[in-house]
């Protein structure tokens, strides 16, 4: 699978539509300190797992600053990544 671009949305730190793209010859993920390496990587992960895929639970995986506010007007069972 050759990956060309990411495209994340309401997932752990990403709250509005990420777009990313991949050059063909890039083999890292370079990036400071709480900048969201792990998040595209965790976001990869849920696509197509090595292993064991992993549910997505709602109070670890979902924006925490928007969390309170969006439970009190959706229905964050049904929300998905």
């Amino acid at each position: 699978m050759l990956v060309t671009s990411v495209e994340i949305e309401t997932f752990r730190n990403i709250t509005k539509k990420q777009t990313m793209l991949v050059d063909p010859e890039v083999t890292c993920l370079i990036g400071k300190n709480e900048s969201g390496k792990t998040t595209v990587l965790k976001a990869l992960h849920r696509l197509n797992p090595a292993n064991n895929a992993d549910d997505f639970h709602v109070t670890t995986d979902y924006p925490r600053r928007n969390l309170a506010r969006d439970r009190r007007t959706k229905d964050l069972d049904t929300v998905a990544p």
